[in-house]
């Protein structure tokens, strides 16, 4: 029995670096179509890699950023939502694309909820930070 468990427990540690190795290849396979400007491919490596990965923060700014850049504002808006949801105060600036981009579909009453929600927040970590103290 002891035995089964460690050829099971090797068996597992084996497939997680493997799907480890196979993410670090299509993400380097994404970063180098988006160096070379073709952005759909990128884009479309990016969002295989969302589907499987699960929450990646930097994955889900990378979508919604190109999303933006190739004007799909409507999908864009939905990136930069998720990205809100996780971020835990990572990318702060997320909600406040989220807004414009919610403003720029014409859904105002989402889009001043959020903005007010951002400018409440992003005022407190103006006044908290090490940088607020500074007086010019």
């Amino acid at each position: 029995m002891m035995k089964k468990l460690f050829i099971l427990s090797i068996f597992l540690l084996l497939s997680n670096l493997t799907f480890a190795q196979y993410k670090s290849t299509k993400l380097k396979m994404a970063d180098g179509l988006l160096e070379e400007g073709k952005l759909y491919a990128a884009l479309q490596i990016y969002e295989d890699i969302a589907k499987g990965e699960g929450e990646d923060k930097s994955i889900y700014r990378k979508i919604a950023e190109l999303h933006e850049k190739l004007y799909n504002f409507e999908e864009a808006a939905k990136w930069y939502y998720e990205l809100f949801e996780i971020q835990d105060g990572e990318y702060p600036k997320s909600e406040l694309k989220f807004a414009f981009l919610m403003k720029m579909q014409g859904k105002y009453k989402v889009a001043l909820e959020h903005f007010s929600s951002f400018s409440k927040t992003y005022s407190c970590l103006l006044y908290t930070s090490d940088a607020a103290d500074d007086s010019l």
